[in-house]
């Protein structure tokens, strides 16, 4: 081999490897630098997740701190995550078998009708299995959720009447609530949307890294508590509402003294 040609191939290979070392900077300019945030963002998106405490929401009460409506905290089993292929499937129906036998007898029809368009197991993404757990079931389906990730227990809110038999307009004129996207309740009509920033609260969020499992990782917990709302009393009694008595409070400015807040 003469020395041009020699010159020539070594020219050749070092252009080369210039060529791919110039490559290899830009790929780890755009990952490091140009598209550093986004990939941050997105990393930790997977590897932490957050969560929204959502608030007690304040109890109405008549002039005598007699309860009438109030909020009360229920845990549900939900489907969390629904299976494609058929081995998966027949695993979760001896799971479901084993952990809640009579599921299907206590779906409501709709929802059983709904799941069977999807699946063989008539279970949807989202869907409740079993509302109102005790105390017991909550701690056995919560140990059993580090088992199998299919279901979870999930914490609702109920606002619930505490008086039997009140009349119509009563309860129409004390309004209704319904959950927002982070599970608060919120006011849509009646004293219950009048008095929304008084009883309504303020929701709180917590952050928390995932293993590769998906556990929990204690340790790196952060956020903050959410504030529950206030009471609101009523200047009626009980008896006196049950006679269907209209009322109207005297400041309709929510958080004011003269609106029977406590």
């Amino acid at each position: 081999m003469s020395e041009t040609s020699f010159r020539k191939r070594s020219l050749y290979i070092l252009s080369f490897l210039l060529f791919w070392a110039f490559l290899a900077s830009c790929h780890v300019f755009y990952y490091s630098v140009w598209k550093k945030e986004k990939y941050l963002t997105e990393s930790r998106k997977k590897g932490w997740k957050e969560y929204h405490i959502p608030p007690l929401r304040g109890a109405l009460k008549d002039k005598n701190n007699a309860v009438i409506l109030q909020t009360r905290v229920r845990y549900d089993l939900v489907v969390t995550r629904v299976h494609s292929s058929l081995e998966a499937r027949k695993k979760r129906r001896k799971t479901l078998k084993r952990l809640y036998p009579s599921f299907l007898f206590e779906m409501p029809p709709e929802a059983l009708k709904k799941g069977l368009k999807l699946n063989p197991e008539g279970l949807y993404y989202g869907m409740t299995l079993k509302k109102d757990l005790s105390a017991d079931e909550v701690i056995f389906y919560a140990e059993q959720e580090k088992k199998e990730r299919d279901f979870t227990v999930k914490m609702a809110l109920n606002r619930e009447v505490a008086v039997k038999n009140l009349p119509e307009k009563v309860l129409q004129k004390l309004g209704a609530v319904l959950p927002d996207e982070n599970g608060c309740l919120r006011g849509v009509s009646g004293m219950e949307k009048e008095y929304e920033l008084l009883l309504g609260g303020k929701g709180g969020k917590v952050a928390v890294m995932l293993d590769k499992y998906g556990f929990w990782v204690t340790e790196t917990i952060r956020g903050t508590l959410p504030e529950n709302g206030k009471d609101l009393i009523l200047p009626v009694s009980i008896d006196e509402l049950l006679q269907g008595k209209d009322f109207s409070l005297p400041d309709k400015k929510a958080g004011g003294k003269d609106n029977g807040s406590k």
